[in-house]
């Protein structure tokens, strides 16, 4: 007859790709094991605090954890003596627990030192930058990407530099990291601590006007699907292998149960760093022509409040003329007097719902010196006047 099932406890922040990879692995080992009861907590004050209630109440036969920020409950753990499995990648946690305990990391350095490569391998950039975590609690897996970005840098005999800042990590540092990013010689290759963190160095980037990937490149670590597919431009990222993370940390649970030993001294598990890079548009090299399309419509864009010409859209790509029309209208399917035409309306549209200037005034500031012009132009293109659309499109008033 078969004893009481095993109680196994998982505390992951599942919240993060890195930590759903980690259950996953977990799960797809442990799955077999009949004799096991699976309890997974969430790295939330819930979830910490069913755990903790289970081992004061000596309900928990082993345990596999991220690494743990809440003190009270570090300690609690450290006092334990069930089988232990902690993943991360500082060696010294948790230093009074010295036997039946595993410490399952991958090789960061390695694995960041290879995420640098294909910046590298792009060409030669003006800058090669790394940008650390904001969290301090990961401030030394941070530390160890960066000494990862800087060998990748010393193997190539090249030089880096570093961001970061003394802000507290509720406040935003937009500001700093923009005029950092917006200091740097240009091209720059910049290698990011995760994929949270390089979306928001691409945030700040299309704050500032930078270019991406013309002036700055962007590779994050951890290619989190749903933060990566969502940027602008969408990031390219590096695959950490926590699936293996996981996995690793439930046989070497299963192998200290089946043991029975809880005088096995503490010992640590380097996994190998194995990774592939999913590139996007953050590094993605663009044709040319894609590259000179995209530069005139940002001109455009961005001037579209005053008269500008087609001679001026050329000059400032610095191209023959004929060279700029034909790419332009390969990638934006029109011409470039249309798309100035229809960046003016747009500027049009935009001040006629978010102000009550007269439409004369209007006009003027978007570019059209003479009234009629544009009434012509929004008639054409809307089918209405200036003032019809206006008020069908004017939205209702607010109760207040």
């Amino acid at each position: 007859m078969r004893g009481n099932p095993k109680e196994i406890f998982i505390l992951v922040n599942a919240a993060k790709c890195s930590g759903r990879g980690i259950l996953h692995g977990f799960l797809s080992a442990v799955g077999d094991q009949a004799d096991f009861r699976l309890h997974i907590c969430e790295m939330s004050e819930y979830g910490r605090k069913s755990l903790a209630d289970a081992i004061s109440s000596n309900q928990v036969d082993g345990l596999v954890s991220s690494e743990i920020e809440d003190v009270s409950l570090a300690n609690l753990i450290e006092r334990s003596h069930f089988p232990l499995v902690i993943i991360g990648t500082r060696e010294h946690c948790l230093p009074r627990r010295t036997t039946n305990m595993r410490i399952v990391t991958l090789n960061e350095q390695k694995l960041a030192s290879i995420a640098t490569r294909p910046l590298i391998s792009c060409g030669r950039f003006a800058t090669y930058g790394y940008v650390h975590f904001r969290e301090n609690f990961c401030h030394y897996l941070s530390m160890q990407r960066e000494l990862g970005f800087y060998n990748a840098l010393k193997h190539a005999h090249l030089e880096g530099i570093s961001y970061t800042t003394n802000l507290p990590e509720e406040k935003s540092d937009a500001q700093q990291l923009g005029e950092w990013l917006k200091s740097l010689p240009k091209p720059a290759a910049i290698l990011v601590g995760y994929d949270r963190r390089a979306a928001e160095v691409l945030d700040v980037c299309l704050q500032f006007n930078i270019r991406v990937p013309d002036e700055v490149r962007v590779i994050g670590i951890d290619n989190d699907e749903i933060i990566c597919q969502h940027t602008k431009p969408r990031l390219s990222s590096v695959t950490t292998d926590n699936i293996r993370e996981g996995r690793t940390a439930a046989m070497e649970l299963i192998a200290m149960l089946s043991k029975k030993n809880p005088h096995a001294a503490r010992s640590t598990i380097l996994i190998p760093a194995s990774m592939t890079i999913v590139e996007r548009e953050s590094t993605r090299v663009l044709s040319p022509g894609l590259t000179m399309a995209r530069r005139a419509r940002e001109y455009i864009e961005q001037n579209a409040n005053r008269a500008i010409t087609v001679k001026e859209v050329v000059t400032h790509l610095g191209v023959s003329r004929r060279l700029a029309y034909l790419r332009f209208r390969e990638f934006e399917h029109m011409s470039i007097h249309q798309a100035i035409l229809l960046a003016r309306v747009n500027c049009v549209k935009r001040r006629l719902l978010g102000s009550r200037q007269k439409i004369g005034t209007i006009s003027r500031d978007c570019g059209f010196d003479n009234p009629n012009n544009l009434k012509i132009v929004l008639r054409k293109l809307t089918g209405m006047t200036m003032r019809e659309w206006r008020a069908r499109n004017a939205r209702p008033a607010q109760c207040k």
